[in-house]
This record gives structure tokens, C-alpha cells and sequence, in this order.
């Protein structure tokens, strides 16, 4: 049994650690540029719905809540600073119960915090850092309903999936997950005649009844992108090894290769030792990364889709890597894997979090078709908030500045002047590209409330651009300027900026 003494002195440490990871979150986040889709989420914010064309919804709430008193790039991020606290927190808690060692529940929260994967969605806000948190909720309450007995828990657990599946859909993995395990293990497959996991089901479904009223008030919009457009379109049927591999790869950067091969030996180790608990989060990581592995085969998948399963995977590693260490005659030798392990993490986050502070640092190769570091550099210059400064003083020379609407081409153009403009104003979106996403303001916006205002109108520079399939709306239309950005001697971005006077309203083209 853990001394007292040993559990305050880890406590303590653990405490130490997080307030100053946390602090150097807080401190980092407005260093960086705001990305498009943090800006796109942001504007979800300010469009409170049940559902999003793209996602659920869950990721806009938490931006209202933490932009309750100001919208900035730091309050906006400070929404993945706090929740990856929280998920520290829990996986603490969830390691310290299986473990009974705040030792291994500390070094657990060390590792977890130091993949180069988490060093970029905690400063970085997407719908990830916002699945994670409820995923290890439901992770540690199944924990609970399956080894401490409790029928509560079972019933905590169906509210935290359901919390789970209003952050991200692939939330579902995680009910799979459990009953893969229930009908592998011997032990808790008598679980499966038992009323209280599917009591679980039906709580965890009734949340997302505002989700299906929303899309059957909207044309299933949101449940057809996810199912059948966009990332998870249906694969092809040929099978592509360079897809797989690259999936390999990807997750061997995400989470760092010794970590990789430190979760491969846990696996083994843990499938050979017949522990019920190990078993458990085994299938609660494999499930997830053997999904998406099965995918790669046919189809190009995101690195980052499967990281919610490393949260079991590293607590699995840790309880395994902390017992074997109890042996005498390996102690050492995993003492100097767990030693570099955390080591080379901290030099890889390190390089994650310094390099974009410098981005003529950034190497220029192409890392898949059309997509190169370069454009990364570009990104970090931060020529967005001057496009935006630029809109705002041709808005503000209009003459008419308060019946004056702003319109863009596409979400991202859209969510950037949303967010960089004087005032941030609201935006209208038009010529986004229809089943790839970005399609929300379409569900929010309404033309007929600004007929008779003057606009700006903000595209991409080029010879015959979407300005003349919308210019027979307005009275008159007439170029003011093309914003030009040059980055290290480069023209980077050409943006047209156009004076639109006497909106008469249309109902937009299609692409």
C-alpha cells in the first residue's frame, strides 16, 4: 500500500508540473496566429445552434463560454489550455485507481503532456482537444461501471458519452470499444445480459435528440456530410499500402517513436498477462487505431483521427512500464527508456512550440499533394490581420459604414474578417464549395436582412473572379484595391477588395 508521505510528495509534483505547463500555455497561445478553423469555430460561437453543418456542437459552446467576456486569440485558446488541464487531471485520477501509486499516476500525466501531438492541440483549438475531454470522462466512468460495481456509474458513463458523440461523431468508437470488450473478456461478458449498459445507451442517445431535431429541420445536412461526404466519404475498393503506411508513419510523429514502440510492448505484455484492467484499455486504444488503420487501406486518413485512444494507451503504458520495473532484473534497462522516452518528447515539443516563432526556420518541402511546408510559413506570417485592417479602412471610406456589410468568398475569408475587421462585424459567406466543409454561415445568414446596404466584397485575386457572377445583385460594383502581402521578397497572398453599392438581393449561385 502507497505511503501517505509518497502520495502527498506526487501530488505535489504533479500540481507543480501542470500549473507550469498550464502557465506556459497561457503565455504561449498568442504567439501564433489564429488559424481559419479557429476562427470558423469562433463564429459557431456566435451563432448558437443544436447542430453545425460540419460538426456537432459542442466545440462552440465551450468558445462561448470562455469569450463570455471578449473574443481575442488568447480567450479563444484558452479553451484547449483548460481542458487539457482537466484531461491531466482526470487521467491522473484514472491512473492513480488502477495503479494504486501516485508515482506511476504522476509520470503517467508527465508523458501524456509531453507527446509532440498534445504539444500542438493544446495551444491549438480544434474539435480533438474537445473530444478528448469527454472521452477520458467516459473512460474513467466505464472504468468504474465494469470493476467497482457501482450501477450509478453505468449511468454517469451514458451522459458522458453523449457528451463524448456532441464533440465529434467518432465518439461512437468508444461504445464499440466497450462492448468488444465485453464479449472478448469471460470475465464481464455476463455484463451483456444486464440492463444497465443498455439503460447507458439510451441515456447517451436522448442527448443528442437536439442534434436529430436539428438536422431533420435542415435536411440531414450535418448527419449526409459526415456519413457520406467529405473525410468519410465511402472508400474506393482497391487497397493502397502507401496510404497504410503513411497512417503508420503518422502515428509514429504523432505520439513519438519510442512512445509507438513503448505502447507495442504494453500491448503484448498486457494481452499476456490476462489482467481484466489491462484488457480493458487495450481494446479501448486498439479499437480506434485498428479503425482507422483498416481505412488507410483504402483511403487517406488524418493522423490526428485516432489520438483519443492514446489517452488509454498511455495510462496502459505506464501502469505496465511501473510494474515490470518492480522486477529487479529489467529495472534499469526500462529506467533508461523511460528516461529518453520523456526526454526526447520534451526536445520534440520544445521544437513543435519554437520553430513556428521563427518560421523562416520551416524547411520547404511538400509533405502530400498541393500541401508544402511553405504554406505553413505563409500562414504564420499573419498577413490575415492586415487583409483584415485593409477591409475595415475600405468599409470605413464607404460613406455609409453602418449600412455597409462586409461579404466574402469562402468560410475562411469569411472567419478570418469576422474576426480581424474594426468592431469584428458579422460576415457573409458566399462560394464555398459545396461537401468539403465550411458551409455553416449558409445556415445562419439571411440576404433579405441587408437588401438596400452598400457591401465590401473579399475574394482571392484572379482575372474572372465570383465578383461577376453576384455583380447584376448590386447597382454598381467597382475595384478599390488589391491587398497585396509579400513574405521574404515573395508575393504571398493577392486578395481583390471591391465597393458594392445598392444590394438588391439574390439568392447565391451555386458552385
Amino acid at each position: 500500500m502507497e505511503k501517505m508521505e509518497d502520495r502527498k510528495k506526487w501530488i505535489i509534483i504533479t500540481v507543480s508540473f501542470l500549473s507550469l505547463v498550464t502557465l506556459f500555455r497561457m503565455l504561449y497561445i498568442n504567439l501564433i496566429p489564429i488559424s481559419a478553423d479557429e476562427a470558423y469555430f469562433w463564429e459557431w460561437s456566435r451563432h448558437p445552434a443544436m447542430c453545425y453543418q460540419d460538426m456537432p456542437p459542442m466545440i462552440a459552446y465551450f468558445i462561448a463560454l470562455f469569450t463570455v467576456f471578449g473574443s481575442s486569440v488568447f480567450t479563444i485558446r484558452l479553451t484547449g489550455v483548460i481542458l487539457m488541464l482537466l484531461i491531466s487531471i482526470l487521467v491522473f485520477m484514472i491512473t492513480g485507481r488502477i495503479s494504486a501509486s501516485s508515482k506511476t499516476a504522476a509520470f503517467t500525466v508527465i508523458i501524456l503532456n509531453t507527446l509532440p501531438f498534445i504539444a500542438v492541440i493544446s495551444v491549438m483549438l480544434g474539435t480533438d482537444i474537445v473530444l478528448i475531454l469527454p472521452w477520458t470522462l467516459s473512460l474513467y466512468l466505464l472504468y468504474l461501471s465494469l470493476f467497482k460495481g457501482n450501477n450509478v456509474y453505468w449511468y454517469l458513463s451514458g451522459a458522458a458519452l453523449g457528451f463524448a458523440l456532441l464533440s465529434k461523431y467518432v465518439a461512437v468508437i468508444i461504445i464499440i470499444s466497450l462492448f468488444v470488450y465485453l464479449v472478448i473478456s469471460k470475465q464481464k461478458r455476463y455484463l451483456l445480459g444486464k440492463k444497465e449498459p443498455y439503460i447507458m445507451l439510451a441515456i447517451c442517445f436522448a442527448m443528442m435528440i437536439p442534434v436529430i431535431i436539428w438536422n431533420a429541420s435542415n435536411e440531414w445536412s450535418n448527419f449526409s456530410f459526415n456519413l457520406f461526404s467529405g473525410r468519410f466519404r465511402s472508400p474506393e475498393v482497391t487497397i493502397k499500402i502507401k496510404f497504410f503506411l503513411e497512417y503508420i508513419l503518422g502515428q509514429m510523429l504523432f505520439v513519438s517513436p519510442l512512445f509507438f514502440i513503448g505502447f507495442v510492448w504494453a500491448v503484448v505484455k498486457a494481452v499476456k498477462s490476462r489482467n481484466e484492467v489491462f484488457l480493458f484499455l487495450s481494446v479501448m486504444s486498439l479499437t480506434i487505431l485498428s479503425f482507422f488503420g483498416v481505412w488507410s487501406f483504402f483511403d487517406r486518413t488524418g493522423p490526428q483521427w485516432p489520438i483519443p485512444g492514446y489517452i488509454s494507451g498511455v495510462i496502459l503504458f505506464c501502469v505496465v512500464i511501473f510494474r515490470e520495473m518492480e522486477n529487479k532484473a529489467g529495472k534499469k534497462k526500462l529506467s533508461v527508456f523511460l528516461t529518453l522516452l520523456i526526454a526526447g518528447n520534451v526536445i520534440f515539443s520544445a521544437a513543435i512550440y519554437g520553430i513556428p516563432l521563427i518560421p523562416k526556420l520551416i524547411p520547404d518541402f511538400e509533405l502530400i499533394k498541393n500541401a508544402s511546408t511553405k504554406r505553413i510559413a505563409w500562414f504564420l506570417a499573419g498577413w490575415h490581420k492586415d487583409l483584415g485592417k485593409s477591409v475595415s479602412s475600405v468599409r470605413a471610406g464607404m460613406g455609409r459604414k453602418n449600412n455597409t456589410f462586409v461579404i466574402c468568398r469562402g468560410f475562411a475569408l469569411s472567419s478570418y474578417m469576422a474576426f480581424h475587421m474594426e468592431g469584428q462585424p458579422e460576415v457573409y459567406c458566399i462560394g464555398q464549395r459545396r461537401g468539403v466543409g465550411g458551409e455553416a454561415y449558409r445556415f445562419w445568414q439571411d440576404f433579405k436582412e441587408v437588401i438596400g446596404q452598400d457591401a465590401v466584397f473579399v475574394e482571392e485575386h484572379r482575372e474572372k473572379g465570383y465578383i461577376y457572377q453576384i455583380s447584376p445583385a448590386f447597382e454598381k460594383v467597382e475595384k478599390d484595391r488589391v491587398f497585396v502581402y509579400e513574405y521574404d521578397g515573395e508575393p504571398i497572398v493577392k486578395t481583390d477588395i471591391w465597393r458594392c453599392y445598392g444590394f438588391k438581393g439574390f439568392k447565391e449561385p451555386q458552385n
